[in-house]
């Protein structure tokens, strides 16, 4: 505990990580938003939830054609200005949302916003590496996730309530100022010089773009270790989308739960993040020396989760679950990000956050079709019930190959 707290006191007295920080709870605050009023738009103009829920199917199409380059963009340009640029893309294309009555031109924006996003994941990631030591990343991590956890407890409610008062288009132009404000933010932020002068070596190498792409992957062949993270992560992935998926539905033409109701329902899934950096933070030391203990107990929780959304009709209970379920998935999502960032050498982080990217948004693209089709088979609640047997499945699979109880370096995937 003595040393989570200092990890923590250091954190604190550093002035990049601070900016950096303030900068992204503005700019997921403005996401929060914005996740709100695109959802309220699709589902005034279709009528049902199932729109909503199939939006989610831009992100994955996207990782797939953007991702191999987002990393390389990350790891050949300074991290910083290619987060600033696409701050600015994304509030110039945010705005554009007044202009969209219908779906396929909100599916268009959104897609591009997608893109963005999928750009934007691994400069993140490599700039937290860059403003931070090794053994401050679980600290990190932890802090930028609950930070992302308040806005996300705020944003929605506060969403519901401009859109009720203001309209939809007022969240908009909330959405567009703050990414302008978390690229000005960005500016700001001083990153390590090693990390520059690696860049400069990058540039002198006269390597093209293709061959940085496909450096990344021979590297990424051959770290059993970050193969092991990536495709653990990847089976969590591919279930959480199907529930997902069909949550959107659930709620709003099951349950049929208002606006109100549904931003209260996300701030409380999101805010979770607050709830697993405390437990991050408090058990940084236990974390660190046994990872696979907590990614069991994370996959344990949100599969039973899964398994009572099935049989439970409450919408008080549901959100007990739904807090739940996003403590766990949160808690994970910090692990393997630290754990991503600590074994990956720092010239390969971008890219291997982007083959994190593609590899999981595979598994997603997969759990899609699969939800898409027994969503006219089976009942919703079936459906939670299948990916939390899936989840359980995975959790004997690795307890069976007698790997639960050993250090991380002992897992290979062949």
């Amino acid at each position: 505990m003595i040393r989570t707290s200092r990890s923590t006191q250091k954190l604190n007295k550093n002035y990049s990580f601070l900016i950096f920080s303030i900068s992204q709870g503005i700019s997921n605050l403005g996401g929060a938003f914005h996740f709100i009023a695109v959802t309220a738009l699709l589902v005034n103009i279709s009528g049902n939830g199932l729109w909503a829920g199939f939006s989610m199917v831009l992100t994955p199409i996207c990782s797939l054609l953007l991702s191999p380059f987002a990393g390389t963009l990350g790891d050949r340009l300074n991290e910083k200005y290619v987060l600033i640029v696409l701050d600015v893309w994304k509030s110039l294309v945010g705005i554009l949302f007044i202009f969209s009555n219908e779906i396929w031109s909100i599916y268009c924006l959104k897609l591009l916003i997608s893109a963005i996003e999928i750009l934007y994941n691994p400069s993140k990631k490599k700039l937290i590496s860059s403003i931070l030591k090794s053994d401050e990343l679980m600290a990190g991590n932890s802090i930028v996730s609950g930070i992302s956890g308040i806005t996300y407890v705020i944003g929605p409610v506060l969403a519901g309530l401009i859109i009720r008062f203001f309209g939809i288009h007022t969240i908009f132009y909330i959405h567009s100022s703050a990414s302008l404000l978390s690229a000005f933010l960005l500016f700001l932020v001083e990153t390590r010089e090693s990390s520059l002068l690696l860049q400069r070596k990058e540039k002198k190498a006269g390597l093209k773009f293709h061959g940085g792409i496909a450096t990344g992957f021979t590297y990424f062949k051959n770290q059993p270790e970050i193969k092991f993270w990536i495709f653990t992560g990847t089976v969590l992935a591919l279930g959480t989308i199907s529930v997902n998926m069909t949550f959107y539905s659930f709620a709003f033409d099951f349950l049929k739960v208002s606006n109100e109701l549904w931003a209260i329902m996300i701030s409380l899934f999101y805010g979770a993040r607050f709830i697993a950096m405390g437990l991050s933070l408090g058990l940084h030391g236990r974390i660190r020396k046994r990872p696979m203990a907590y990614v069991f107990i994370c996959f344990f929780t949100v599969a039973t989760c899964w398994f009572f959304y099935g049989n439970i009709k409450t919408v008080i209970l549901i959100m007990v679950l739904q807090l739940l379920e996003g403590t766990a998935l949160s808690l994970f999502e910090i692990l393997l990000n630290a754990q991503l960032q600590t074994i990956s050498q720092k010239d390969y982080v971008a890219r291997i956050f982007s083959i994190n990217d593609i590899i999981s948004n595979v598994g997603q693209l997969f759990g899609v079709l699969c939800t898409y089709v027994f969503i006219h088979i089976f009942s919703l609640q079936r459906i939670f019930m299948l990916n939390a047997i899936l989840l359980f499945v995975c959790i004997l699979y690795l307890f069976a190959m007698g790997k639960g109880r050993r250090k991380t370096h002992q897992f290979s995937i062949h």
